[in-house]
């Protein structure tokens, strides 16, 4: 495969959305940075998607509509189509920040040669609102942060090369993505922070409890954990960590006047 210097392939996997693709092929489309090969890799839709992909053609560099074996055999494709330098996937449903975010990322110019991954920032879109996520959070040292699930995919930028070596594990359902960056950083690639958003998020609210306990299975089995007993240990540590910080701050200040009631009359009662 020939590589083009700080060429951008950016992959867009799809599978049956007409109502949420158009968004995220404009986002690349209307990049200014003009080193862009743009992939589109569809499912064999039937829904009308492939007539929105044939409508921006001509600001497509390839893409294909056919049956596959799953987001991440998708993914693998349009790996192995790919002759940027970098590779960034933005699913169907996701957005590049803003017009001007590839560009900026490459006039960021220290740019390691041993670096393996670029990434930023996430805004996460849901049905229960737009949160900003920081990926560099400052209470985690970087190793225990990747080994957290603390980097979104489409806010990764990853080197052609390593994405070829360490690509998706197709008997995973819903944790490749981690695989690929957990093993490229615990192979001692350089994970290089760039402070700013790079995409829009798109989150499935309707995920079901089962297949979110199937993705901290998954993540677990990723780290080495294996054996049931310390599986249960990680996934009820997981739980407390996923609690909505929004909704444990409403706990927190409903409970703070009946504590400090309660502290007062305790205090009151101790000088008689």
């Amino acid at each position: 495969m020939s590589v083009e210097t700080n060429m951008v392939s950016i992959i867009t996997v799809v599978y049956n959305g007409v109502d949420i693709l158009e968004s995220t092929l404009l986002s690349v489309i209307n990049q200014s940075y003009t080193n862009i090969e743009y992939i589109v890799i569809d499912g064999g839709s039937n829904d009308g998607t492939v007539d929105i992909i044939k409508k921006y053609s001509k600001s497509i560099s390839y893409w294909t509509s056919e049956n596959d074996h799953g987001i991440y055999d998708a993914m693998n494709k349009g790996i192995k189509k790919a002759n940027g330098e970098w590779i960034l996937f933005m699913n169907a449903g996701d957005r590049i920040y803003n017009n001007t975010t590839i560009e900026n990322i490459f006039s960021f110019n220290n740019i390691g040669s041993t670096t393996g991954v670029i990434y930023g920032d996430t805004i996460i879109n849901s049905t229960v609102g737009t949160f900003y996520s920081k990926s560099n959070n400052p209470f985690f040292k970087m190793h225990s942060y990747i080994k957290s699930k603390g980097v979104c995919h489409q806010s990764t930028l990853v080197r052609a090369r390593l994405a070829i070596k360490y690509c998706f594990d197709t008997d995973f359902l819903i944790s490749a993505d981690f695989k690929m960056l957990y093993e490229i950083f615990i192979d001692g690639y350089d994970f290089q922070y760039f402070e700013d958003p790079f995409c829009y998020y798109l989150v499935d609210e309707g995920a079901s409890k089962k297949r979110q306990r199937l993705a901290w299975y998954e993540d677990a089995k990723v780290i080495g954990i294996n054996d049931e007993i310390r599986f249960k240990l990680w996934y009820y540590f997981k739980t407390v960590l996923s609690i909505n910080k929004e909704f444990l701050s409403k706990i927190i200040k409903g409970i703070m006047p009946q504590l400090h009631s309660y502290i007062k009359e305790r205090r009151l009662s101790s000088r008689h």
